[in-house]
């Protein structure tokens, strides 16, 4: 079963399992209209830190991600995690 959570700029999340089943198959930190581009170093970024544990977070901030989003004045920055 994949979850989805979307995140506002400036929110984070934990995410558990038990028995290390985390597997990351979606990560994307943009803008909101930017929603349908794929970062693929962002699924590589969370993967590393998330895939085969128990818990692991994120958030949707500039710095967690390595970036300085310059988005529109009427967008904001998003994260959108999907995991199982």
């Amino acid at each position: 079963k994949v979850i989805q959570r979307d995140l506002n700029l400036g929110q984070s999340l934990s995410i558990g399992c038990t028995d290390g089943c985390l597997k990351i198959v979606k990560a994307m930190y943009s803008c909101a209209a930017d929603v349908n581009i794929m970062v693929p170093g962002h699924l590589k970024l969370l993967s590393s830190k998330c895939d085969g544990n128990e818990e692991c977070y994120a958030e949707a901030c500039d710095n967690f991600w390595g970036t300085n989003l310059k988005c529109a004045s009427f967008d904001k920055a998003q994260l959108w995690i999907h995991y199982r």
